[in-house]
């Protein structure tokens, strides 16, 4: 069976692992939204909600700061969280791309190899 991620791969869709570190998140969608000269003489925020994103606008509103980590939300009522997560996921990854990870070096390979192989035998 294929992965989601080769599925998508295999359509041309690269699918990376997003940060899940909610405060930096959350001060991301803050940061998006904050009103700057974009062009000469036009001011506005990166980030648009359109008012056809009704679920969003209902969920955003709706979500608790958390009493333990003032800078983030509360995780329920979970339900009103799905929105509002996929919104800080978008925005953290826009302001932060992920970084393309590191080419094994071959001298890497062969440790690994040797590794791997002395462990089939009993070594270590």
């Amino acid at each position: 069976a294929k992965t989601k991620a080769a599925l998508f791969g295999e359509s041309g869709l690269v699918l990376i692992k997003g940060s899940n570190n909610r405060e930096a998140g959350w001060l991301a969608i803050k940061n998006l939204l904050q009103i700057a000269e974009v062009n000469p003489g036009i001011k506005e925020s990166k980030l648009h909600i359109f008012s056809s994103c009704t679920n969003l606008i209902e969920c955003l509103p709706a979500l608790q700061r958390s009493q333990k980590h003032p800078t983030d939300c509360m995780t329920e009522p979970h339900e009103i969280t799905h929105l509002p997560d996929a919104l800080r996921y978008f925005c953290l990854q826009y302001i932060m791309p992920a970084k393309e990870k590191k080419k094994e070096t071959e001298l890497q390979k062969f440790r690994k190899k040797m590794l791997s192989s002395n462990r089939k035998r009993g070594y270590f």
